[in-house]
């Protein structure tokens, strides 16, 4: 059964590429262990007003609408 890792995990750094990319990483890096699609593992987290913090909630009880409003705009543009 896999495992959540670091429920309530924080992203900042000083460009909203910089965070997204922090954030993709992480999935990328602990996707075995989190046992969350790109999709389930957004639309845990949430993102601040000005962009720059992302917060991984957990994946236990979270609700939709994540962080970029699911896996389809997380493609740099």
């Amino acid at each position: 059964m896999p495992r959540l890792l670091s429920a309530g995990r924080t992203f900042s750094g000083r460009s909203a590429l910089t965070v997204k990319r922090d954030v993709l990483t992480y999935w990328h890096s602990n996707q075995q262990d989190l046992g969350l699609s790109l999709r389930q593992f957004l639309s845990c987290c949430r993102k601040s007003g000005d962009g720059l913090t992302v917060t991984f909630l957990g994946g236990a009880g979270a609700t939709p609408a994540g962080v970029y409003g699911a896996a389809r705009s997380v493609s740099a543009r």
